[in-house]
């Protein structure tokens, strides 16, 4: 019996209104059920938080089960991950991606609800011979741009577009499946990347464990779909690609501009040869840019991204549901992309404070900024023009105002940053007790000491907690050296480097833990790390 098998949920399991019905397949940290909701009576997908590396399945209660302290600890990160990503997906209800229904917290893990759509994948289509008229990649092309632009703009990255996550339904629609951001953090933080990624869609910076996935990552995966309906053959391998970049060597890529009888305008060959750049910086970074692009290009008549009717429907939906949003913001682009950067705009990061907390502290923050400004202009504008002798009276008096005016500005400035530094304090004592050390971004206790630190670097307590921060990498390095897993020992090595204040003893720490791991120095039972 597979691994999957004997650890997946049974046929007939109850969570919830749902029903198991089918299991459909695994991550690396996921395991996907169709299911049954007994009270709509419609079918779903469900997908399970399932790291299969740290935790196994309690056969009697069905609960998930940690094996040790680390995997608790990799667990949870991973856990915390998956709910941020999804809570996001649930904000967008958008016609050109499966909707997201739901977040179950069962069995000691999550679950994702998603519609179980019906059509045929892209990939069914692209095994039939027949090519594809330049009209119909455009308008392929087009709705898959309108529809990652609205997510990007959300700050959703899909991580994993091709044929096999393209379902074709029956109007001729695209729908974007299996949004894989979240699995995919996590296989980079526990440096196993590749295992998550299909290869010739996956952009070159996503094979590497610190690398910066973002938006032109999923238009590399789309240029690698074009190519693919294009030429007939997936896509070079883009670590290879990018390896041989990095060696000047020529390009194991053939460009789709030097593909011949493709009955393809060489503008529409040429963006996907932009697309497709192994460098992120050398591709087009938004959406945007290939819709105004291809919509410049003397061929580009047929090509649409998105359409107004449907841009009308989602405007709707989202006034309906204004009443529960946080903060939105709209920015304006030409009426061809309207629905994207509407939609794309409103979608903020709520759920990393409360409104009423973010206010508070913008407000602090945009304070500080401006009364510091003010007062360092006001500085250097006296600084021109305070010879006493030079002063009549009503200059005198008038100087004396301005004086107690800087003064109090100075004051309220002082004020203001001991407010703020009180609120990143908290937070960072709530990170810390949740261990959140370096993780996830801006909701971890180093970001809130180091916020901290920036205002005031002499602050005790903030530099104590992150010597706390690095003590705990410590002890999670010990751990994970103890149970021979070296690969995790060097992500945590990574992390008290970067929480590192630079006193002697961490630095001897550091060098310590560099020599065990490359098997240089004997491990000793214990390690003191203080000065």
């Amino acid at each position: 019996m597979s691994n999957i098998q004997s650890q997946a949920l049974r046929i007939g399991t109850q969570l919830a209104v749902y029903e198991i019905k089918e299991l459909i397949g695994s991550h690396q940290s996921e395991i996907i059920y169709r299911a049954w909701n007994k009270r709509l009576d419609t079918m779903v997908i469900l997908k399970e938080f399932f790291p299969f590396d740290y935790v196994s399945r309690d056969a009697d209660s069905q609960s998930v089960l940690l094996s040790s302290a680390v995997s608790e600890f990799v667990f949870e990160f991973g856990l915390g991950n998956f709910i941020q990503v999804n809570e996001k997906l649930l904000e967008i209800q958008h016609p050109g991606a499966q909707a997201a229904l739901n977040i179950l917290e069962v069995n000691q893990t999550v679950y994702l609800v998603l519609c179980d759509l019906k059509g045929s994948l892209l990939s069914d289509y692209l095994s039939n011979a027949e090519s594809y008229t330049e009209d119909e990649l455009k308008k392929l092309l087009g709705s898959l741009l309108d529809t990652v632009n609205v997510f990007h703009n959300a700050g959703i990255i899909h991580g994993d577009i091709h044929p096999v996550n393209i379902l074709i339904q029956d109007n001729g629609e695209p729908v974007l499946l299996n949004f894989a951001s979240a699995r995919q953090e996590f296989a980079r933080y526990i440096e196993k990347p590749s295992s998550e990624l299909h290869t010739g869609y996956a952009s070159p910076e996503q094979y590497l464990t610190r690398g910066e996935i973002d938006a032109s990552s999923d238009l590399y995966a789309l240029g690698g779909v074009l190519y693919r309906c294009i030429s007939g053959v997936d896509p070079e391998d883009g670590e290879t690609r990018m390896s041989e970049f990095n060696k000047n060597n020529t390009d194991s890529l053939k460009s789709a501009m030097g593909i011949t009888d493709s009955g393809v305008s060489n503008e529409l060959l040429r963006t996907v040869d932009w697309m497709l750049q192994p460098e992120n910086t050398a591709r087009p970074q938004s959406a945007g840019e290939v819709i105004a692009t291809l919509r410049k290009s003397k061929s580009s008549s047929t090509f649409t991204a998105g359409s107004l009717t449907r841009a009308k429907g989602l405007l709707d939906q989202i006034k309906e549901r204004g009443a529960k949003a946080k903060t939105y913001s709209i920015a304006s682009l030409a009426v061809s992309v309207l629905t994207a950067v509407i939609l794309g705009s409103m979608i903020t990061s709520w759920y990393f404070r409360d409104e009423e907390e973010q206010n508070d502290l913008t407000a602090i923050e945009a304070s500080i900024r401006q009364e510091g400004a003010s007062f360092g202009r006001a500085v250097a504008g006296g600084s021109k023009k305070t010879n006493s002798k030079q002063l009549v009276p009503d200059d005198a008096e008038k100087s004396n105002d301005e004086i107690a005016i800087k003064q109090e500005k100075s004051q309220k400035l002082k004020n203001d940053e001991r407010k703020l530094m009180s609120e990143y304090m908290a937070k960072a004592e709530e990170s810390f007790a949740q261990f959140y050390l370096t993780t996830p971004a801006e909701k971890n206790a180093y970001y809130y000491y180091k916020q901290v630190l920036g205002i005031d670097p002499n602050h005790e307590d903030a530099k104590k907690g992150t010597e706390n921060i690095f003590n705990q990498y410590v002890s999670l390095i010990e751990k994970a050296i103890d149970a021979g897993d070296n690969p995790l020992a060097k992500l945590y090595l990574g992390r008290i480097k970067e929480v590192s204040l630079g006193a002697s003893s961490q630095k001897k720490t550091i060098e310590h833990f560099e020599g065990v791991l490359q098997g240089v120095d004997p491990r000793p039972a214990f390690i003191s790390i203080k000065e």
